[in-house]
C-alpha cells in the first residue's frame, strides 16, 4: 500500500505491506517543494507526492494496481 501526502512546503510518501499482523511500513519518502511548486493548489501537490513516490520506487510499484485515494 502507498500512502501520500503534502503540505505546503513538502511531499511525502511510505509504503506499507501486511505481514500477518496488519500493515507495516517498510520505506519512507518526503523531499522539500521547490518555490514555484509551494504556489500549486492542493490537489496539484497532492498528485505531485504520487508521481513523486512512483518516481522513487518505480521497481517496486509498476504493474502492481493503483487505487487513487478519496478524500471526503
Amino acid at each position: 500500500m502507498l500512502i501520500t501526502d503534502a503540505s505546503d512546503l513538502a511531499v511525502g510518501a511510505v509504503v506499507l505491506q501486511d505481514f500477518g499482523e496488519g500493515l507495516q511500513p517498510i520505506a519512507y519518502e518526503s523531499r522539500k517543494l521547490n518555490p514555484a511548486e509551494r504556489n500549486h493548489p492542493v490537489h496539484d501537490k497532492e498528485l505531485l507526492a504520487i508521481v513523486h513516490a512512483f518516481k522513487v520506487w518505480r521497481c517496486y510499484l509498476t504493474g502492481t494496481d493503483v487505487i487513487p485515494p478519496r478524500h471526503h
